[in-house]
């Protein structure tokens, strides 16, 4: 599971020109017929995409007060120093930026096969090896799923710093948009409910659990993943492995994930193009 660059690329760059047509107007459309998810990501990308909870037909159908108990790593992604930054650039700017920073993480999320628990203003949770349990240990979990996603999980973070660092701020800044976006990235690992929450109309799925918690207070660096020291117990080891994990600091808990330089998980050779 990977990502290419160039593909990325031009994800991005059409989700700023969508958003760039409707900055001036915002407006809604009504629509002759009411259309399921599923239609709709049919009528507009002509494929049904699953990375998302509401992709999920176990999930979708939950009634509000009920849920699942799943295993699953957990990565939250927070943008750092947004308020200030919406404050400088003003709201039309800051519209154009989100709709290009958040549905190609989005996009990413589903290259290593994760989904995308909900969206947090100024950024995502999504979660990676998503499995049912019924039991308050690990047991019902296998230790490839959960080497697997703890992979995943950082090498979809690692996907997101370059394409913020590489493909969205040179993008802002040829449009004119201060180009100084940086994130945290923060992962977990274990049990979470999702569930149906809300009031009457007003209701969503998410999930919930310390897993959710401890990722989003992890997102709390820039350009760096910062990890719960269980996601390296459960992350594949090997003799010559590339990635390493260091202390956070004093006084700090967790760890930080490092690369070696030439390590890059979007993918820079050019997409083959048809005959």
């Amino acid at each position: 599971m990977s990502a290419n660059f160039d593909d990325v690329k031009r994800f991005a760059e059409e989700q700023f020109d969508l958003a760039n047509e409707g900055a001036e107007v915002i407006r809604f459309s009504a629509r002759a017929k009411s259309l399921s998810r599923s239609e709709m990501l049919m009528e507009q990308y002509g494929a049904i995409t699953a990375n998302a909870l509401v992709d999920n037909p176990e999930y979708e159908k939950l009634k509000h007060g009920f849920g699942k108990s799943v295993w699953s790593v957990m990565l939250a992604v927070d943008l750092r120093g947004s308020t200030n930054r919406a404050v400088e650039i003003g709201p039309k700017n800051t519209y154009l930026t989100m709709h290009t920073f958040l549905p190609t993480l989005i996009n990413l999320v589903g290259s290593w096969d994760g989904a995308v628990v909900g969206l947090r203003g100024d950024g995502l949770i999504a979660h990676f090896g998503e499995t049912e349990v019924k039991s308050d240990d690990n047991t019902d979990v296998s230790s490839e799923v959960a080497s697997q996603a703890a992979q995943d999980s950082v090498n979809c973070g690692k996907g997101m710093i370059e394409a913020v660092e590489e493909i969205i701020n040179p993008l802002l800044d040829s449009k004119g948009i201060k180009s100084d976006l940086r994130i945290g990235v923060g992962i977990d690992c274990g049990h979470s409910v999702v569930t149906r929450i809300g009031h009457l109309a007003a209701t969503e799925l998410t999930a919930y659990g310390p897993p959710v918690n401890n990722a989003c207070k992890f997102s709390d660096q820039q350009n760096r993943i910062h990890v719960r020291t269980r996601v390296r117990e459960v992350y594949p080891s090997g003799k010559g492995g590339r990635v390493k994990f260091r202390s956070a600091g004093s006084g700090k808990s967790g760890l930080i994930v490092m690369f070696p330089p030439d390590m890059h998980m979007l993918d820079r050779t050019p997409p083959k193009q048809p005959r």
